[in-house]
């Protein structure tokens, strides 16, 4: 179905961009950047534990998605590291 490949690709773009954001965020380290993606790493939180992502990681894996589509935010590490990074950030400022 086109309409909902649109909304996948949607999808995984916003992904995308809330999951640089936070990266950098975390590399920069300051306690302003980290407060502001409070929001993101919930919605990625949420994301990567849904059925969603794993739609959309099995679409990547078939080679079903668009080649030219930033997908970093479907790397399995990737997406494990940074919200692990963030939790051991959080429980050192307790």
């Amino acid at each position: 179905d086109p309409i909902c490949k649109l909304l996948q690709i949607e999808r995984i773009k916003w992904m995308e961009q809330r999951f640089n954001s936070a990266l950098a965020a975390i590399k920069e380290g300051t306690t302003d950047s980290l407060k502001a993606i409070k929001e993101d790493i919930a919605e990625l939180s949420k994301y990567y534990s849904s059925e969603l992502w794993k739609m959309d990681f099995a679409a990547d894996e078939a080679g079903k998605l668009p080649p030219d589509l930033k997908r970093g935010v479907l790397s399995e590490d990737g997406i494990w590291n940074l919200l692990e990074d963030y939790r051991k950030i959080q429980k050192k400022k307790q």
